[in-house]
């Protein structure tokens, strides 16, 4: 019952005091037993501060700020972190002797605990000079406190307060781009690098994976403070080149809902590995040592082998099946003219542009997009495009030749990748348009060509919205009259994602 602040009844006298029914709910007896309250071996507890009937597990379950959820969350986060259970221990000694002050370190990670033993509002003077250059980050809330130099280092706990930091080193900025190979961190295995995704190694894979995700230009939480993250499932995906785990990733914020990204993780080593880390660095997450031969994890998408099996496994209609979710592949009507019945392979290239979503293309006849930010339900993107190729009959946009479908242990699926025909390109219409302005400066005659182009491109946006309103029978697609409150929502979106860009801005320019 401590979990709760239960109490005891001292009256009971020797340890009866602490032996009394568990209070579960506000029920008779506690939720204990429903025998006559008469026939209990001890009492319930009635003293008003510890009434069975406010303080009990089911009304402590039911509140998100009860010490019952705060010590679930306390429990979570020290399970989370090896160094708490494994990691050496190194005492700091501050000249104030009311205040405990440790290090724990395991590999990679460093936690600094600092604890207030009095009852007393305290101050704390600690030489934190060996861990300058990195900047303790709180990790209840994920607050980042000012960075270590080579000066004192002070904090002010309230009475009984306690901080438990990670020592990271300085985040790099919003954009900046990753490290070099000297950067890259290394986790230690016995038999296989597939122990990282076992219970005994996940949490120290969720170490390295925040430093990693921050520099990708898909991850879409660069504006806000990312807490932690957690491994939610890994699916393998055996490929000719070698086999591939394709990890789900469950990020927390400070402030916020969470969000799930995918990212496909492989193994390499000799000398894959070493043109990984000279040609493609940004692709590497950790070094893996205590193999016969160290390697690296790397993203997996950028072998063209594991696309291949993608595009295979559409053809094959397959399902992988992971720790509690899985993947499956579903081919549309028009995958077979797409790919084409000659039996020719078709080559993966692993486009160059790193978006928001990464694309794959397979010998100019088709193009996969891998969804990064994997959330439950159609993804909009698939929905609409198979809606006008299928339904509506709308020839000007690429036609849809498959899917990824990524179902969640709870059941629910969502969207992980769009399989379409590929349509030849010299660059998008942003690129194009950036162009055109540059040149209009010098020659401000070559603006009328482009003034087609966008004539053209305003028809056409225009046919597409008619054929998105020509099935009126179809809820998810008939039109609807436009409302205030569709026009306030519109507003507060725009307004929101204003803050978040002028705040990016800002950090580049202190």
């Amino acid at each position: 019952g401590d979990e709760i602040g239960m109490g005891d009844n001292v009256y009971l006298g020797d340890r009866n005091g602490v032996r009394t029914p568990m209070q579960w709910s506000g029920d008779r007896n506690a939720g204990f037993s429903k025998t006559n309250r008469q026939r209990l071996y001890l009492p319930v507890i009635v003293d008003p501060e510890y009434h069975y009937e406010s303080v009990n597990v089911e009304a402590q379950q039911a509140n998100a700020h009860s010490l019952l959820s705060w010590t679930r969350r306390l429990i979570e986060l020290r399970k989370r972190h090896p160094a708490f259970g494994r990691g050496s221990l190194e005492f700091l000694h501050p000249e104030n002797r009311k205040v405990l002050a440790f290090v724990r370190r395991s590999e990679q990670e460093q936690i600094m605990v600092v604890a207030n033993l009095s009852r007393f509002v305290q101050y704390v003077e600690l030489d934190l000079s060996r861990f300058a250059g990195t900047q303790p980050v709180e990790m209840f809330g994920g607050i980042e406190f000012p960075p270590v130099a080579d000066r004192p280092y002070f904090l002010t706990l309230g009475p009984h307060a306690f901080y438990w930091f990670t020592m990271q080193p300085v985040a790099a900025p919003v954009g900046a781009a990753p490290g070099g190979a000297a950067d890259v961190p290394e986790l230690i295995v016995h038999e296989r690098w597939q122990e990282l995704l076992e219970p005994g190694g996940r949490a120290r894979l969720e170490l390295v994976l925040p430093s990693f995700m921050r520099v990708r230009r898909w991850f879409g939480g660069k504006a806000r403070r990312l807490k932690f993250v957690t491994v939610a499932d890994a699916i393998p995906v055996p490929y000719a080149g070698g086999s591939a785990m394709v990890l789900t990733i469950r990020c927390e914020y400070a402030e916020g809902d969470p969000e799930t990204y995918a990212l496909p993780l492989s193994h390499a080593a000799g000398a894959r590995a070493e043109d990984l880390l000279k040609n493609q660095p940004g692709s590497v997450v950790c070094r893996v040592g205590g193999l016969a031969e160290p390697g690296l994890l790397y993203d997996a998408l950028t072998d063209p082998e594991f696309a291949e099996e993608l595009l295979d496994a559409v053809a094959r209609k397959r399902r992988y099946r992971g720790d509690g979710g899985s993947i499956t592949a579903v081919p549309a009507a028009a995958f077979a003219r797409l790919r084409g019945g000659d039996g020719t392979r078709l080559d993966a290239t692993i486009g160059s542009a790193e978006q928001s979503n990464n694309s794959v293309m397979f010998g100019e006849r088709l193009i996969l997009k891998l969804y990064r930010h994997v959330e439950e339900g159609v993804n909009p993107d698939l929905e609409v495009s198979r809606f006008l190729s299928e339904r509506a009959g709308f020839t000007s946009i690429p036609p849809v030749a498959g899917s990824l479908e990524y179902r969640f242990p709870n059941g629910r699926t969502g969207t992980l990748g769009l399989l379409q025909g590929y349509v030849p390109n010299q660059g998008d219409a942003w690129s194009y348009t950036l162009a055109q302005l540059d040149r209009y400066l010098d020659h401000p005659s070559a603006l009328g060509q482009y003034l087609d182009r966008v004539t053209l491109l305003g028809k056409r946006t225009a046919e597409m919205h008619l054929a998105l309103a020509s099935q009126s029978d179809d809820p998810a697609f008939a039109p609807e009259a436009s409302t205030m409150l569709d026009q306030r929502s519109l507003y507060q979106s725009v307004r929101s994602q204003a803050t978040q860009v002028l705040a990016m801005l800002r950090q580049p320019l202190a």
